[in-house]
């Protein structure tokens, strides 16, 4: 009996690999003097939903700049639906099926979790990738700014 649940246990496990909606393989990043990341791996499949957790300066925020596309990965894969992925800027991330929506509370304080995350996913991505480009130090020369009418 025990070698039937080991047998369904390794199918099941084989079927959800194959299900796995974002995989993060390897992932290493390193800023002057500091190692962020090193050598992160974390599946996640359908249906589950997952927590990162840890001490500042853990690394959590930079594994989702990575996914979102703030940050470029030093090393390591990002496969969307099993297919790999580069990410290279917040579009690309969009373009893949991926918005990070990040813990800033004064963002848009009129504005809904929901009203945030639509704006985000439909709303075109450039006033807040220039936005967050600011808050994280990139000089303007290294992102493009597009400028829009309100309403258009």
């Amino acid at each position: 009996m025990e070698q039937i649940a080991g047998i369904a246990a390794r199918q099941k496990s084989e079927v959800r690999k194959q299900l796995a909606i974002i995989e993060i393989r390897n992932i290493s990043k390193s800023f002057p003097g500091v190692k962020a990341l090193s050598d992160v791996s974390l599946s996640i499949e359908e249906g589950e939903v997952h927590a990162i957790v840890g001490e500042n300066g853990a690394g959590k925020s930079t594994l989702m700049k990575i996914l979102g596309g703030m940050y470029q990965a030093d090393s390591g894969e990002i496969f969307i639906r099993g297919e790999k992925q580069e990410i290279h800027s917040i579009q690309d991330a969009m373009k893949a099926g991926v918005s990070v929506i990040y813990q800033e509370l004064n963002l848009m304080p009129e504005l809904t979790v929901a009203e945030i995350a639509y704006r985000l996913r439909f709303e075109t991505p450039s006033h807040f990738s220039t936005f967050f480009r600011k808050r994280e130090g990139v000089p303007p020369q290294q992102y493009r700014r597009e400028r829009r009418q309100p309403g258009r």
